[in-house]
């Protein structure tokens, strides 16, 4: 099983999929059923991003990786 890839700081910001999207798309659709269920917080983002950053990156990234 390949590895999970790096996670940016910030996702792209641009109109059309890019690559990125394409290969992080198991961790955004893991990011919107944690929204779906309103479980958007620190514990979600540890699991489907493997982040573990302070409180108001958590913010910070899960504003760009779901919006």
């Amino acid at each position: 099983m390949p590895a999970e890839p790096k996670i940016a700081e910030l996702a792209p910001r641009v109109d059309e999929l890019t690559s990125y999207d394409k290969e992080h798309a198991v961790a955004y659709m893991r990011l919107l059923d944690a929204d779906a269920d309103n479980q958007i917080g620190a514990k979600s983002l540890e699991l489907c991003l493997g982040l573990t950053p302070p409180l108001k990156r958590i913010e910070r990234d899960a504003h760009s990786k779901v919006i």
